[in-house]
């Protein structure tokens, strides 16, 4: 049987560290704030080991950085509850009807949805137990607790770009050749994750190859 739970002046869905930050300002505001979260509160920082590169914090456990964004939004009063967001529906008044899983119905003009997202695995073994240990999804979060390490790059962009790149009028029936500097075969395509051209190719013209390494030539090339 559906529970109707009370009427909030904005329900947060989703408790990574963007929705604890909404969560302290609205309570902060005096706003009744519910924060719904399907498990702990912290989001991706429960799966990273060691942070060094948020403000503030020249070093400290992502557990500990979650615990400490969670307090502070419950200082200022935010409601958490756990438990998984169904649907979020318009009701008669111009606000919305908020229920979970569990069963439970919320009411509130405003819903901010900070749901975040999960890193592609590869599902192969050892990558769940050394995550964050070892093996990182973020080459800006993480790239400077490697430094001089030997590292292993698995992908270079998402699987679904050659279509999007034929779709942009780009050439790519035989795939996409890239190689260690990420250049690609097509002069106007840099796979970087960006829709941008290396620094040393100007518009029109094929990258330039250095210390005999030609991305077109099959003896060096590597595809993705």
């Amino acid at each position: 049987m559906t529970e109707t739970m009370g009427r909030y002046d904005v329900i947060i869905v989703g408790g990574g560290p963007a929705g604890l930050c909404a969560a302290m300002y609205a309570g902060r505001g005096r706003l009744k704030t519910l924060l719904l979260e399907r498990g702990m509160p912290g989001g991706e920082l429960l799966n990273t080991e060691v942070i060094e590169d948020y403000i503030g914090f020249e070093h400290i456990l992502g557990r500990e950085l979650a615990d400490k964004m969670t307090k502070h939004a419950q200082k200022f009063g935010a409601e958490f509850l756990t438990d998984t967001v169904a649907t979020v529906e318009r009701d008669g008044d111009g606000g919305f009807v908020v229920r979970t899983e569990l069963e439970r119905t919320f009411h509130t003009p405003a819903v901010i949805v900070t749901a975040g997202g999960t890193p592609t695995k590869l599902n192969v073994p050892g990558e769940k137990e050394y995550a964050g240990q070892g093996v990182s999804y973020c080459a800006v979060c993480d790239g400077a607790f490697f430094k001089g390490a030997d590292l292993a790059v698995v992908g270079i962009g998402a699987v679904p770009n050659t279509e999007l790149a034929r779709e942009a009028g780009l050439a790519c029936d035989d795939g996409i050749v890239v190689d260690d500097r990420c250049r690609t075969t097509d002069p106007r395509l840099f796979a970087a994750g960006d829709w941008t051209r290396p620094p040393d190719a100007a518009p029109g013209r094929r990258p330039r190859p250095e210390s005999g390494h030609d991305p077109a030539d099959p003896g060096t090339r590597a595809r993705h």
